[in-house]
């Protein structure tokens, strides 16, 4: 376990964690409670020393960095020496014979291990072929075949490897006040046990809170002034925008609430200061107003299928991709999550649909919904059909992905075919790049996916009241009003070609 690396990505910088939680954020490397203790007893340093025991996540992000670059790192292979990865170590050719081929800067040597006989391969750079005929004995390419541009992949290792280090963590981060830890991590569990917020969004309300903190020059929070905390908003009201300053004042008005709540610090913040955590009502109607979101139309979205590749299974996938997401304004999350026995057909209308369970799928605010598909064109319900058909016949069951991810299997040299496996899509930039390549290589430019649910919701306030309705309760939105405020609004250009007709009208009139 000494020598295992654990991912970083996890812990966030500005949250402190017990042991336990540190054993559950690197779950997936297996990480036991020994295992914390012995790395606290090696020099991880500890910022509230009570119970339980807190550890700062900038100061375990970079003792995590700090173990990793002490591993062992990989000696730079000699200029006769290959990696043989069944052997684990380097060796010299078999009889001192290679064969050789160029891909553009770069030779592709081949040989064979003198221990295992297996092939081995390794990269050179171009410039050095005249080494390796001193060196070898070569077969390929002829001695005076040199490019006059060097090669950028001449060694497999690197002379100087050091492992990748996240460089996110500044100096900043590593200041801690133990008391202010402690009360934070309270607030925190408070907020996930009492409010039922998740992971990201207390780490979000964590973020908040030590902007003031900062501010304050990590004075103790139980002890807060209102000269101070007016400073601090009317600060941040003038570096910030509104929007952010809105969350920070909501954060703080949030935790005074609750130490007022606690035995020891009742009497820590009053009224009145909870009172002036607060912006004023133009400020406030100013950080939740929401600008115009751009969408696609629907002659865009099709130009952009009719145009993408079906010859492979990854192709193939991802034109189901978009399809769906046209069909229905899935989320991305959702759509990464989609199970085969979520799409279903409508035994009386005869329509497909996707039953969204937040049981099966990940979803917002975990409702329940069904979401049909728009009476748009007939082909992109086939693109999705045939694509669930074809993977039930690959045996596929009901509860695998409905849109797997790929491994590239390579079967020669420089060529290799994409494989599917039955796990799915686990992040939602994966989502994104899909549809990014496919509207780029279409000419057209790149919006978010969650446009989609705007350009169904646009095309809904066209038609009838009840068409509009039925799209509402699709798109998973508990009032009309979400639907009609945030996502129905009629593009510019569209009330521009309504008031021409309206002149028109009155003109003949």
């Amino acid at each position: 376990m000494s020598k295992q690396k654990y991912d970083t990505r996890p812990i966030s910088p500005v949250t402190s964690y017990t042991i336990s939680e540190i054993c559950t954020l690197l779950k997936p490397q297996k990480l036991h409670e020994q295992t914390v203790r012995s790395w606290i007893k090696e020099g991880l340093p500890i910022c509230y020393y009570g119970k339980p025991i807190l550890i700062n996540g900038a100061a375990l992000i970079v003792f995590l960095q700090n173990k990793k670059a002490k591993l062992k790192q990989p000696r730079k292979l000699k200029t006769n020496e290959f990696l043989c990865l069944k052997c684990n170590q380097p060796v010299t050719p078999q009889d001192n014979n290679i064969t050789t081929e160029q891909q553009g800067n770069v030779i592709i040597a081949h040989a064979t291990c003198p221990h295992c006989q297996k092939t081995i391969l390794r990269n050179y750079s171009i410039s050095t072929l005249d080494t390796l005929y001193r060196i070898f004995n070569v077969n390929g390419i002829p001695r005076l075949c040199v490019s006059e541009t060097p090669s950028d992949n001449t060694n497999i290792v690197p002379q100087n490897a050091t492992s990748q280090n996240n460089n996110r963590i500044s100096p900043d981060f590593l200041k801690t006040n133990p008391l202010n830890e402690y009360l934070k991590y309270k607030f925190r569990i408070y907020l996930t046990n009492h409010k039922g917020f998740d992971h990201k969004t207390s780490v979000t309300h964590m973020q908040l809170l030590r902007q003031y903190e900062k501010y304050c020059n990590f004075t103790d929070l139980h002890k807060p002034k209102q000269k101070t905390v007016c400073e601090y908003i009317n600060h941040t009201t003038s570096t910030h925008s509104v929007s952010f300053c809105e969350g920070c004042t909501s954060t703080l008005r949030e935790f005074f609430k609750w130490l007022q709540t606690q035995p020891k610090y009742k009497n820590a913040s009053n009224t009145a200061i909870i009172a002036f955590c607060n912006l004023t009502n133009n400020q406030r109607k100013t950080a939740r107003s929401k600008a115009y979101q751009e969408s696609y139309t629907l002659e865009e979205i099709r130009t952009a299928i009719n145009k993408m590749p079906r010859t492979t299974d990854k192709e193939q996938r991802n034109l189901a991709i978009v399809s769906l997401m046209a069909l229905c304004g899935l989320r991305n999350s959702e759509i990464r999550t989609v199970k085969i026995q979520n799409l279903k057909q409508d035994p009386v209308s005869g329509r497909w649909f996707i039953d969204i369970n937040p049981k099966m799928m990940d979803v917002k605010f975990a409702k329940h919904r069904i979401a049909y598909f728009m009476p748009f064109d007939k082909e992109w319900v086939e693109n999705v059909i045939n694509w669930r058909n074809k993977l039930i016949s690959m045996g596929y069951k009901n509860k695998d992905p409905l849109f797997p991810t790929t491994e590239s299997k390579y079967i020669a040299l420089n060529t290799g075919v994409s494989k599917l496996t039955k796990t799915g899509i686990n992040n939602n930039k994966t989502i994104r790049n899909i549809f990014k390549e496919s509207f780029t290589n279409a000419g057209l430019r790149y919006i978010n996916p969650h446009s989609f649910r705007h350009t169904i919701a646009r095309w809904a306030a066209m038609h009838s009241q009840a068409a509009f309705t039925s799209v509402s309760q699709s798109l998973g939105h508990s009032d009309v009003y979400t639907t009609a405020e945030y996502y129905g609004k009629i593009p510019t250009s569209q009330i521009g070609l309504e008031l021409n007709k309206i002149e028109q009208e009155l003109n003949q009139t």
